[in-house]
């Protein structure tokens, strides 16, 4: 073998040694812009474009059906929170709107930090699920105790209207005069359905 050619293999080898490297380099700084499980704090002080996977309870809808507000605890007015654009796929499942039982759930989002609505976000989400640590469906006096704030799945009696067909009033018990009860804001498209003004049937349903 000539001088020439031990030249050409040793560039072909030095080349491929470069290309490994940066190779190996690209992997590791796309290792380092994925980051690993996050409260709604941690997602915060991730740089937009950032690839984070973060846990928070739903506390409110944003925008209707299309995003959630999420944050580390299960209180709508928390201070640190994340809206969470929804694709079209999830806001069935997610959505407040589409379904009140989501409220107070604890899940996971994968996705992107962005800024939704000048809002910090969390957008492009690939993956999303409900995961332990939710709220669960409560008694009318478990209710009671939580700090107000706070967002709660209870379960009651309509025992009466409140405010003729604004809001309804749900005890433990089926009975008008329980000493433990709470008032239900009933939303426009709610009012037809539960309020005793507009079903009478409604009274003394759970």
């Amino acid at each position: 073998m000539n001088k020439r050619s031990l030249k050409v293999i040793s560039l072909i080898v030095l080349l491929t040694l470069i290309s490994i490297n940066i190779f190996n380099a690209s992997i590791v700084a796309i290792a380092r812009e994925t980051t690993g499980d996050l409260s709604v704090s941690e997602a915060l002080s991730k740089s937009k474009g950032t690839v984070v996977t973060a846990e928070g309870y739903i506390v409110a809808k944003s925008n209707e059906q299309y995003a959630l507000k999420i944050a580390d605890t299960n209180d709508v007015s928390a201070s640190e929170y994340l809206i969470v654009k929804l694709e079209a796929s999830m806001r069935e499942e997610f959505s407040p709107v589409n379904n009140q039982g989501a409220l107070g759930k604890k899940i996971k989002v994968t996705g992107k930090r962005d800024v939704y609505s000048g809002e910090q976000s969390i957008e492009f989400v690939s993956a999303i699920e409900f995961i332990e640590g939710s709220t669960n469906n409560g008694s009318v006096s478990a209710a009671l105790k939580e700090p107000k704030g706070i967002v709660v799945t209870a379960e009651g009696y309509i025992v009466a209207k409140f405010n003729e067909q604004y809001a309804i009033k749900i005890a433990d018990t089926n009975d008008a005069s329980a000493s433990e009860y709470l008032i239900v804001k009933l939303e426009v498209s709610m009012r037809e359905k539960f309020s005793p003004v507009n079903n009478s049937g409604s009274l003394g349903k759970k």
